[in-house]
């Protein structure tokens, strides 16, 4: 009677499993950010610098985040806060007119408009605007970081992240100046970098740069999932164009990465900032 009823359990578990079928193996598990990142970096030819940071949590990933890069254009991002921080210090009879150069830098990158509010404001205001962001390896259209490095501009991504994030906080310049200048970066008319892979309509505000082989964007990318910052610079040799895919690929994977992970909302100091 025991072994007839032990054939008979058997005989039941088994047409369970039958039933069910294998048991599916677990999905592999993705691997995190920084090491999506790295793979992807590794074969470039040259210099990558990166630093992220999702506004949610204050997580950060930094890959050569402290290397210092020349700025490029994003060098207009410190200049229009030390515009919008310090107005009393631009002459009174161009006051009127910093809006609009802000406007040209931004969106259109204009050197001349550049050239003429960073004169305006004087090296010594630059130099307050970078110590009171806490940008500890930035200098603007400085003639000391010229004698050091062969450039007049200079940064690391981890410090423009920081710039970014002072001006998405809005206690820099203020809330309603914040927004003004979010705006601008998200009317830029040079889109090649950043947000070129990111799926369509996704809100970026941001600034890129590019010299002889120096290629760079930094931004904000207000993923529906996850808002984060990112801030790329490359060096390199091998031509524009690769730098360019780079950089695109590395904010496909970040904002590939963010829109899988649960969703969770700006603090408010953030959110009301938003244009």
């Amino acid at each position: 009677m025991g072994f007839r009823h032990g054939q008979l359990i058997l005989i039941y578990l088994l047409g369970i499993m039958l039933a069910v079928g294998p048991v599916a193996a677990a999905a592999p598990k993705t691997p995190d950010l920084e090491a999506q990142l790295r793979s992807k970096t590794s074969s470039f030819q040259g210099k990558v610098g990166i630093y992220i940071k999702d506004l949610t949590t204050g997580k950060e990933v930094n890959i050569n985040g402290n290397e210092v890069f020349p700025t490029a254009s994003t060098s207009k991002v410190i200049v229009t806060l030390a515009a919008y921080k310090y107005p009393n210090r631009i002459p009174a009879e161009n006051r009127a007119h910093m809006p609009a150069l802000v406007s040209d830098m931004i969106i259109y990158s204009n050197n001349e408009a550049f050239w003429e509010l960073a004169e305006q404001l004087g090296s010594p205001t630059l130099e307050t605007t970078c110590r009171d962001l806490g940008l500890r390896n930035t200098a603007i259209h400085n003639d000391a970081a010229y004698q050091r490095t062969g450039y007049h501009s200079i940064t690391t991504p981890r410090d423009m992240g920081k710039a970014l994030e002072g001006l998405l906080r809005g206690r820099y310049i203020g809330n309603k100046n914040s927004k003004t200048v979010l705006r601008l970066m998200e009317n830029g008319v040079y889109n090649e970098e950043i947000p070129r892979r990111l799926p369509p309509n996704t809100p970026v505000a941001h600034k890129p740069g590019e010299l002889d082989d120096i290629l760079c964007d930094v931004g904000i990318v207000f993923n529906a999932q996850r808002p984060y910052l990112i801030s790329v610079y490359t060096k390199s040799n091998a031509g524009s164009t690769a730098a360019s895919n780079m950089i695109a690929d590395i904010a496909a994977i970040t904002d590939k990465y963010f829109s899988s992970q649960s969703r969770r909302s700006l603090p408010d100091t953030f959110r009301k900032n938003i244009p």
